[in-house]
């Protein structure tokens, strides 16, 4: 059956917010990342109802100092919304790489298996004392490799070994080549196996990715790192000691010998130097790997477009029991810094529907274009992507947009045919040693895709105008006054269909047809106001829609420009320029509510008094982002005098030793680790944005006395509303999370 995740809210509002989300998060740990090559980090524990998540924290996140390095693991109960989390190694080492590897044995006792980032010999491990229950653990005992270990991936294969079961752990180690250790007492000891590839050279690390299915431990994988080596993508799988291709022919009989095969042996996925849409693909890289309804495996990996280190592509690879079928899944941007050029976004599979994926991009998955924040910066969105037809078209549904932080390396346990959990990492990511992280999740997220209202395409008179668009055209030249056009939609109020009125003295221009992006024709041509441009929708349904905007210039640079809707600021949107933009082109992704007979007015206006362009639209009927309450101190979805009694209790208190989470649900709402004046100013304002004004007014209970009051004037500062990761202040847009959090350090 499917679980139901108990929601502790579920409010709309008609205010307009960055940082939206498709549906209610849950905000597991404050502080946590994760890398990809380090499995499984998630896990559903089934029989208990429990999800389960590994994270590294990071000096810079939240607790700081404090809790740098700290291996964390967390526990969800799905069903009541509780969380509880624990220390597995406190301060090991501040490196996203080193997230603990999940296992649940047959006992209903867990297994977590994790390492450094090559910089000791040792795989690090610890059992669960009792079933079900992840707050309370064995000792971290230790097994030293040959070689400084990184990477943790456990996998249980239950017929190998005469049926008595081998549970492995592949970590690179010896001469950083893939390495297997051996379990056969579910976890409580470890004995050294074999290498399960070697490259040859020192240094020359495969990267390998891997998923089972209890039967066979199926995994792919590159000859070395994209930045060293043109890599091929290449699978194999692991059934009882033994390595096959994909088509079960044997490439090793014995794993735990000496010797071992290269990954150029394993059946190849995608070669480098594939061609598609007349790019050439190089340097391939692995991200996941999952088994269809038929026992055969599906893979995501990703290469650079023309060796071209902006321009990374996502691809989606099926085996038939014959042969491996690979079609481009999307477009992936650039990378998130310099030093590591092949950092992506990621893409999780659904292993119980390999049909679905998660996806992580800067640039929309299919039509390349930047997707820019409220904050006038690009970010990383997370989409979902459904196929019908074994990855050969996609439908995307926005699950994040409109940030000002980044969302990033998706994650999907395996759970059941009916229920799903897609878990993140939503923040700032620096390097893998320097990040401000939120690792957070939604359970079972009912998100329809959006439904297209209404596409125009404007540009002068005579634009090449893109398929699937409507155009609004008009002369190049002596064009004066507002401009109106009717569109036929199924979302119009009223027989003559929408109508579209552009004003600020617009005008109209083509600037050719060379800029290479998939939606050209529609960046080509654009029409631009000097200062302030309006765009009018009237006759439109009522109902919730989002709305999407092109802004590029072939010719010139322009400025960036406010977008607004009633007085609301939605964001900021910068144009890009030239025929050839390296990333995309810009775009950017509001929410707005229409009530079925108002019109809706949105303001484009430059932030510095010059040209405001705009090449394009698309207008979807969509289901409103998860809006929570602004300040929820007990997580009862609710805002109200509850929440002010958890102030009033604790003004003046120190928080000191506390988690930034535990130190919110007494008052903290700025994140200083005590509740104050400052806190109470917020708390009084945002409780007549929310509630109404004069609401605060009408609760019939004291404020807090004239002498604390002047005392925290003396201490207190008024804190602005807008919050990062790590910070205990959930924007409106953003959520406050339901549920409550335990830490123990051991």
């Amino acid at each position: 059956m499917t679980l139901a995740f108990a929601a502790p809210y579920a409010c709309l509002r008609e205010a307009y917010a960055a940082n939206e989300v498709a549906a209610e998060p849950i905000l597991l740990n404050d502080n946590g990342a994760w890398s990809w090559f380090e499995d499984e980090r998630a896990i559903v524990d089934v029989a208990s109802g429990k999800l389960l998540v590994s994270s590294v924290a990071d000096a810079s996140g939240s607790g700081g100092v404090n809790r740098d390095g700290d291996i964390d693991i967390v526990s969800l109960d799905i069903n009541t919304g509780h969380v509880d989390s624990f220390v597995l190694h406190a301060g090991l080492e501040d490196d996203d790489h080193n997230s603990a590897s999940l296992y649940v044995r047959p006992d209903g006792r867990y297994v977590a298996m994790y390492a450094k980032h090559g910089s000791d010999p040792f795989s690090r491990y610890r059992i669960s004392k009792n079933p079900h229950d992840a707050t309370a653990w064995e000792d971290e005992e230790t097994f030293p490799n040959g070689a400084g270990a990184t990477y943790s991936n456990l996998h249980f294969l239950p017929a190998d070994d005469g049926g008595a079961g081998r549970l492995y752990n592949f970590t690179r180690t010896e001469n950083y080549d893939p390495n297997i250790l051996t379990s056969a007492d579910q976890g409580a000891t470890w004995s050294y196996g074999g290498k399960l590839l070697s490259e040859g050279g020192g240094g020359d690390r495969p990267y390998v990715r891997y998923f089972s299915d209890g039967d066979k431990i199926h995994f792919i994988a590159t000859e070395r790192h994209p930045r060293n080596y043109d890599n091929s993508i290449y699978h194999g799988y692991v059934q009882d000691g033994q390595l096959f291709g994909s088509a079960g022919n044997v490439l090793d009989s014995n794993l735990f010998n000496s010797t071992a095969v290269a990954p150029s042996q394993l059946t190849p996925v995608l070669p480098t130097g594939a061609v598609f849409d007349d790019d050439t693909m190089r340097r391939g890289w692995t991200l996941d790997v999952a088994i269809d309804g038929g026992g055969n495996p599906v893979a995501i990996h990703q290469a650079r477009a023309n060796n071209d280190t902006s321009d990374h592509r996502f691809f989606y690879s099926r085996w038939d029991g014959s042969q491996w079928n690979t079609n481009q899944l999307g477009f992936a941007g650039s990378y998130l810094y310099g030093a590591e050029s092949d950092y992506t976004g990621l893409v999780a599979i659904d292993p119980d529907d390999v049909n679905t994926v998660y996806l992580s991009s800067e640039v929309h998955p299919a039509t390349k274009a930047q997707l820019i924040g409220a904050d006038g910066e690009r970010h990383y969105e997370l989409f979902r992507g459904n196929t019908q037809d074994s990855g050969q078209t996609w439908q995307w549904t926005p699950l994040t947009f409109n940030s000002e932080v980044d969302n990033l390396r998706p994650v999907v346990p395996k759970w059941d045919a009916e229920n799903s959990a897609i878990l993140w990492m939503r923040g700032t990511y620096s390097t893998y040693v320097d990040y401000d992280l939120d690792v957070v999740a939604m359970v079972n997220p009912n998100v329809a895709a959006p439904t297209p209202a209404l596409s125009i395409d404007f540009g002068a008179t005579g634009q090449s105008v893109q398929p699937g668009f409507e155009a609004f055209s008009r002369a190049g030249s002596g064009v004066s006054g507002d401009q109106t056009e009717s569109y036929p939609s199924a979302f119009a109020a009223g027989s003559a269909g929408i109508v579209v009125t552009l004003a600020g003295d617009p005008q109209f221009r083509n600037r050719g047809s060379d800029v290479d992006s998939p939606v050209g024709d529609v960046v080509n041509d654009f029409v631009f106001a000097n200062n302030d441009l309006s765009v009018t929708f009237s006759d439109l349904q009522a109902g919730d829609y989002q709305i999407v905007l092109y802004a590029h210039d072939r010719d010139f640079a322009q400025s960036e420009y406010s977008v607004s809707q009633s007085g609301k600021q939605l964001g900021v949107l910068a144009p890009t320029d030239g025929s050839a933009p390296s990333i995309g082109v810009a775009s950017a992704r509001y929410w707005f509510h229409a009530d079925g007979q108002s019109d809706v007015v949105l303001n484009l206006e430059s932030l510095v008094g010059s040209s405001v362009p705009l090449n394009g639209l698309e207008l979807y009927a969509a289901s409103a982002p998860f809006i929570g309450p602004p300040i929820d101190f007990n997580s009862d979805g609710l805002f109200d005098v509850a929440d002010y009694f958890i102030l009033s209790a604790n003004l003046h208190s120190s928080f000191a030793g506390l988690t930034s989470q535990e130190a919110y649900s007494r008052g903290d709402i700025n994140g200083d680790l005590k509740a104050d004046f400052a806190d109470f100013t917020v708390f009084r304002r945002m409780y007549d944005e929310w509630n109404g004004a004069g609401a605060f007014a009408a609760l019939t209970i004291p404020e807090p006395s004239g002498l604390l009051v002047a005392s925290g004037l003396l201490i207190g500062r008024l804190m602005t509303y807008r919050a990062g990761p790590g910070d205990s202040v959930t924007p409106v847009g953003e959520t406050r999370h339901g549920n409550t959090r335990n830490a123990v350090h051991q």
